[in-house]
């Protein structure tokens, strides 16, 4: 009773290993590229703040009211 757990337990295990070889094989990044993409998020996102930060231009100062003021002609 015991061998055949023992043998099944060892099937399993066996299978496992078989299985999770093919899965474990993903490319991952490097510390180099994560520092990387690090660095361009980074330039990015202050790229952002500094656009954001920055008032917009001031358009000319034109008002509805100086151009009602302005006689109309009929």
């Amino acid at each position: 009773m015991i061998s055949i757990m023992v043998i099944g337990l060892l099937i399993a295990l066996a299978a496992y290993f078989v299985l999770a070889k093919p899965w474990g094989k993903e490319p991952k990044a490097k510390k180099q590229e994560k520092a990387e993409i690090m660095r361009q998020l980074l330039a990015l996102s202050e790229q952002e703040n500094r656009l954001s930060t920055n008032p917009p231009p001031d358009k000319l100062h034109t008002t509805r009211r100086g151009f009602a003021s302005t006689p109309r002609k009929s």
